[in-house]
């Protein structure tokens, strides 16, 4: 099965955790992939034991660990791949066991791997019991580079592109996003109910499928017009805006008819959501950011402040008090394109086209390119004067617009941002460096993910250097 041969870059990651330490805990949001990496180890290596714990009652459970500890004492050559480590029977008390006779004894030979779809609370058991005697293996979904190796293709480009947000999907066999959702759910609360201490922040008494529905929906309206309260209080202006917006985006490929459709559903839901208390829809926000499905960051124009929005959410005392607050100060983005693509194909139905208009692919690129940057240490600058930087990082001092056109240098605002950032503007097509800002299209960018920045600020520095040739720097992103 092509699927099961075609293996993943966190593969050799798993492969690296499994020879340096005894237990390696792998994490990724559900269903992205952890279980096929598995069963590709446990074909690739004779000594290898793959369990599924879903599929296990609580003495076959228990018999599992207890042979482990027993081939952990004699330094058996075995390499067990526990799935699904959730569903065991006490698996916080079993994987501290595991620690304990792994600091007693001397032990080169026996390895572990851990995953499941709860990667919060594996993560969590992980670190109490090995204090940093383990790997730690972090993976996501099928990225644009891995899409392209899966295919066969060579090309990285706007086309192949978006080629891919409409197949990727095709990767997973997802029946829906409410059922993905649900499943996200049920497994929060078997891990709450398994752990001997808390798991901090992943509380979901106040959630449904709906409400997480509800969010979802609702970023696709925050990433075109920014939310104010008066929103809240008028639906019709809502509806109106967009049907506006989807009309212009839409009559391109002449699907004038699909506005009326987006503007009824997504403002239904977010009026819905518009009646849902503040409590809860940080409690909404914490849970899709933990299980790595959307990404949040602050608006400021202040560039010296280290601001920390995770920190805010989970603070009872905090400037977050009022619901309007998490849409008009902080950006929410859906993490992974295909579940953007997802809503809108669950919206629209037969009437889905096939090409994606520049206005919406902008909403999706953005969303895209947040979820590859890193989410601590940024924001978006946003004065008072509407000048806007769409990412400001402050650890590592760089700027970044993020476009799906050629636009101009001077229809940026990278001169509100202290003299020693870098600043990089994406393209639609362009790779050159101008005035001071290196400009690279937004797909090669996608393609080359975190590495790619720092490939990026380096081809910058060198751009910057006095008498260096700038063209030489600029090798596409994909060789």
């Amino acid at each position: 099965m092509k699927l099961y041969r075609f293996k993943r870059d966190f593969y050799c990651e798993v492969e690296e955790g499994i020879k340096k330490t005894n237990a390696t805990f792998l994490l990724g949001p559900r269903k992205c992939g952890k279980t096929v990496c598995l069963k590709q180890l446990a074909h690739e290596y004779k000594n290898a034991k793959y369990v599924n714990f879903k599929t296990l009652d609580e003495d076959e459970s228990m018999e599992i660990f207890e042979t482990i500890i027993r081939l952990i004492k004699e330094d058996e050559h075995v390499i067990y791949l526990l799935d699904e480590i959730t569903y065991a029977f006490k698996p916080e008390h079993e994987i501290n066991k595991i620690a304990e006779v792994l600091s007693e004894v001397e032990n080169k030979n026996t390895k572990i791997v851990f995953t499941g779809s709860q990667s919060v609370a594996l993560e969590s058991w992980g670190n109490r019991a090995f204090c940093g005697n383990a790997s730690f293996i972090r993976t996501n979904f099928l990225t644009f580079k891995e899409w392209l190796a899966y295919k066969g293709m060579e090309e990285v480009s706007g086309d192949s592109y978006k080629k891919f947000l409409f197949e990727v999907k095709d990767f997973y066999r997802f029946t829906s996003l409410k059922d993905y959702l649900q499943g996200c759910l049920e497994e929060t609360v078997i891990s709450n109910y398994k752990t001997n201490n808390i798991i901090f922040n992943n509380d979901v008494s106040l959630l449904n499928v709906d409400i997480l529905l509800d969010v979802l929906y609702s970023t696709l309206i925050t990433r075109q017009n920014k939310t104010t309260p008066q929103v809240f209080a008028n639906k019709n202006q809502l509806r109106d805006d967009l049907k506006y917006f989807f009309r212009n985006a839409y009559n391109e490929i002449g699907k004038e008819e699909i506005s009326d459709r987006i503007a009824q559903v997504i403002s239904e839901r977010y009026t819905t959501l518009s009646s849902t208390n503040v409590s809860t829809l940080k409690q909404a926000l914490l849970f899709l950011y933990r299980c790595d499905l959307i990404t949040l960051t602050y608006v400021s124009e202040n560039v010296e402040n280290n601001i920390n929005i995770k920190t805010d959410l989970l603070s009872g005392e905090n400037r977050i008090d009022y619901k309007a607050d998490l849409f008009k100060n902080i950006i929410i983005c859906i993490k992974y394109p295909m579940f953007y693509i997802e809503i809108l194909k669950e919206i629209l139905k037969d009437k889905m086209p096939g090409e994606i208009p520049n206005d919406i692919l902008g909403g999706i690129v953005e969303c895209h390119v947040r979820g590859i940057l890193p989410d601590t240490n940024c924001f978006e600058y946003h004065d008072i004067q509407d000048r806007e930087v769409d990412y400001v990082n402050l650890a590592k001092q760089v700027g970044i617009e993020i476009t799906v056109a050629n636009k101009k240098n001077q229809k940026v605002h990278f001169d509100c941002l202290p003299e020693c950032y870098r600043n990089i503007l994406l393209t639609k097509d362009i790779s050159d460096f101008n005035n001071g800002i290196l400009r690279i299209p937004y797909y090669e960018f996608i393609y080359n993910e975190l590495p790619g920045l720092d490939l990026m600020l380096s081809k910058y520095d060198l751009a910057r250097s006095p008498g260096e040739e700038t063209r030489s720097v600029f090798e596409s992103g994909s060789e």
